[in-house]
């Protein structure tokens, strides 16, 4: 494992991650409802603006909570839904895709960090650097 993942062993703040955790939580089912509307009509707008604030404030939390991963996991799909706020990206199934795998990492490895367990298995290099590369 890359030494620029093996720092997120480290939990600074447990108390800061748990705060994280359950703001998570409470902006996840949004996440994924707004997903959900927009495979079904992926030019609402309405649907496009509510997802992306529901990102943005998991990236703000994480970076109020000091949770370093939070914030690198995040920013790439809101750059990406940024994009598409704009107009110049299109919903599409693969956006979809990588904003629910990102969501179900992000909730993965705070459990696990939570926990006590490893990250490895989560293979969250290889997700940053393909978030990245979108």
């Amino acid at each position: 494992m890359s030494s620029s993942i093996a720092r997120y062993h480290q939990i600074a703040d447990r108390e800061l991650l748990v705060e994280f955790r359950d703001a998570l939580n409470d902006q996840a089912l949004t996440l994924e409802k707004q997903v959900v509307n927009l495979r079904r009509d992926p030019g609402d707008r309405e649907s496009v603006g509510t997802l992306f604030r529901a990102l943005h404030t998991i990236k703000g939390d994480a970076s109020i909570c000091r949770f370093e991963l939070g914030v690198r996991i995040t920013h790439p799909i809101e750059s990406l839904l940024v994009r598409l706020r704009e107009g110049k990206l299109l919903f599409s199934p693969l956006l979809a895709e990588a904003i629910l795998l990102a969501l179900d990492r992000l909730e993965l490895a705070v459990e696990a960090l939570l926990a006590g367990r490893s990250l490895e298995s989560l293979r969250l290099e290889a997700l940053i650097e393909g978030l990245d590369l979108l």
